[in-house]
């Protein structure tokens, strides 16, 4: 497992910027770039299963990754489990703590990787912390408006 810890305060309500990470239908608006296609399969209390296809697009080339994911969600946490696809077992974990200036939104990833991508675990983790970046400051514009 390869793993890594990222922290971000943002000035959005904690429980507003919680409900719309865990929207996952609104997703695909938040990183389309990325994001090729997210299908929710199944919804029940608090478990939503997602099946994505992903690009990830590096210097030489970009490749099309297909995933089924189990996210149970409770606030304050999403706790994300890869369950089919080339990162099978890998968990994201993301925690939405409130602050007095707004959110400390915690998210701690522990990718599996297989051997095939072992080469490319820098840029993999480089790309996936901008991602989670990008996907912060978004869902904050978004309710800041």
């Amino acid at each position: 497992m390869v793993g890594f810890n990222l922290e971000i305060n943002l000035q959005a309500d904690t429980k507003e910027l919680f409900n719309l990470a865990a929207d996952f239908e609104r997703t695909k608006d938040l990183f389309p770039a990325q994001l090729q296609n997210l299908k929710v399969i199944s919804k029940n209390n608090n478990e939503i299963v997602t099946e994505e296809e992903l690009t990830f697009r590096t210097l030489l080339k970009n490749t099309i990754i297909k995933q089924k994911t189990v996210h149970n969600i409770q606030f304050p946490m999403i706790v994300s489990h890869i369950i089919e696809g080339p990162f099978k077992k890998s968990v994201v974990t993301a925690t939405f703590n409130k602050i007095n200036s707004g959110t400390n939104l915690i998210f701690n990833v522990q990718f599996n990787i297989p051997l095939k991508y072992k080469i490319l675990i820098p840029i993999i983790k480089s790309k996936y912390k901008s991602i989670l970046l990008s996907l912060a400051y978004k869902m904050n514009n978004m309710i800041m408006k």
